[in-house]
């Protein structure tokens, strides 16, 4: 049960506060997600990417690499749906793809 809150945490904290952010692109002159969307560089967010992966697989293997990928999948997909339909990336958004980053994690959990 420990390993399964350690790969909820990681893997519903990779997605949106860092991939999403290196994804987006802010639509407004001002707003609170300013100061981290498009503020990520390229190889911060390939380091916590690869080491998020590398813990989810230490921690449960296989579907620590399933739940990593799914909520890529998914945060890539909301990230380039949220901007087709709002020109952009707000921190509002930033925080829906968290909420469903987590949900799914613990469906994911559940299914487990």
């Amino acid at each position: 049960q420990k390993t399964l809150k350690n790969i909820f945490f990681l893997s519903s904290q990779w997605g949106p506060p860092l991939f999403a952010a290196f994804l987006g692109k802010y639509p407004r002159e001002t707003g609170t997600g300013k100061a981290f969307i498009g503020k990520i560089s390229r190889p911060r967010c390939l380091a916590a990417g690869l080491g998020t992966m590398a813990l989810s697989y230490l921690i449960l293997e296989g579907s620590g690499l399933i739940a990593m990928a799914l909520i890529t999948i998914m945060t890539f997909s909301l990230v380039r749906y949220l901007q087709s339909k709002m020109g952009g990336l707000t921190g509002d958004g930033l925080g829906a793809v968290n909420e469903i980053a987590e949900v799914m994690i613990l469906i994911f959990i559940g299914l487990n």
